[in-house]
């Protein structure tokens, strides 16, 4: 009766917390071998940096479809602030993967499409890309769980 997919982008919350730790050691090596100008400026300016990447990269995303309730939930959560969109589960279409092309390789995110309702069209699921398999085993997740109840 019901699909949750939950997306936490762990391995990305980690390297960047491990980042910051590092510039900051660096930067208090810096201050203790007695360029404390230079070490100060080091942790603010890579902290200010790496803490814009957190914001834009590290977000919470779970989707949730109920059969029960006939709803579609879409719940993001990052360190600022939570949303919550909820839709009529009988305006989901389909999943789809979307693709962005780059220099060396494709990228690829799960987005769903709506047909009907005043959100009517397609919406991502996440707002990054992700170069591994993940989009492909959600965008089939939807699907075979629609096809599975096509009276929705």
């Amino acid at each position: 009766d019901q699909l949750i997919l939950d997306n936490q982008p762990w391995f990305i919350a980690l390297l960047l917390g491990f980042m910051v730790l590092a510039f900051v050691g660096g930067g208090l090596g810096l201050m203790v071998s007695g360029d404390p100008l230079q070490g100060f400026v080091l942790i603010v300016s890579t902290t200010l940096i790496l803490s814009l990447f957190f914001w834009a990269f590290v977000r919470r995303n779970q989707l949730i479809l109920d059969r029960h309730s006939g709803t579609l939930t879409h719940r993001r959560r990052t360190l600022l602030g939570y949303r919550k969109t909820v839709h009529e589960l009988h305006h989901l279409d389909r999943a789809m993967v979307e693709t962005s092309s780059g220099a060396d390789s494709d990228t690829y995110r799960m987005s769903y499409l709506l047909l009907g309702g005043m959100d009517e069209g397609t919406h991502p699921f996440t707002a990054a890309y992700s170069s591994d398999a993940g989009a492909r085993r959600a965008a089939k997740a939807v699907n075979d769980w629609l096809a599975a109840n096509p009276s929705q």
